[in-house]
Order: C-alpha cells, then structure tokens, then sequence
C-alpha cells in the first residue's frame, strides 16, 4: 500500500484526520507538486490548525516556495503547538537542507528562527 492510498483510506475512514492530508502534502512536496501540495497542507490546516505537523509541513511548503515571512510564523506556531517534537528544528537552522527544485531556483540555505 503507497502512502497515498493509506491517506486516502483514513480519509474514509475518518474525513476529519488532519494527518492524512499532511501526508499527502508531504508526499506532493518531494515530487515537486506545488499546487497539490498546497491543497493538501490547506486542507489539513483546516482539520488541525494547532496541531504540530500540518504546521510543519506547511511551514515547510512556505519556506520551499520563498515565503520566509509566512514559513517562520507556521515554524513558530508548530514549536508552540509540540516544543519537544523531534521533527522540531533545532537552534542552529532546520538541521538539514537538501537542494531541491523550488520556484526559487533550487537555492536552499538553513533557516534559522529569530
């Protein structure tokens, strides 16, 4: 079963997960899906506005797209919402920054929270 398909059976199974939809914006994001990927983190944002991960994920998509503004404020919302996630970004930056293909053009640096 792809990451997909398990999403879109907890969606029948229960339409209001948030994580199901933070998956599949999560699965958009590493194939480079823009638009899906922002349906998806909308929609899971809708489901869990305070919740740690459709947080992350789309401060994530914001930084991805070059909306800094944007993705510090989601950044700092997820930390607040799960502070000792061990997705959480560390003091020095994100941890890891890989160069992808973003709207930007690829540039990709660590991003630190202020």
């Amino acid at each position: 079963m792809t990451v997909r398909q398990l999403a879109a059976k907890i969606i029948e199974l229960d339409p209001r997960s948030f994580i199901s939809y933070t998956l599949l914006a999560r699965v958009a994001t590493d194939t480079w899906d823009w638009p899906t990927a922002q349906r998806e983190v909308n929609a899971a944002l809708e489901r869990g506005p305070t919740a740690f991960a459709p947080l992350y994920t789309a401060a994530y998509l914001a930084y991805a797209l070059g909306q800094n503004a944007k993705a510090e404020r989601l950044f700092k919302a997820a930390l607040v919402s799960d502070p000792l996630s061990s997705d959480a970004p560390s003091e020095s930056g994100l941890g890891s920054c890989s160069i992808r293909k973003t709207p930007g053009g690829g540039k990709c640096r660590p991003y630190r929270l202020r």
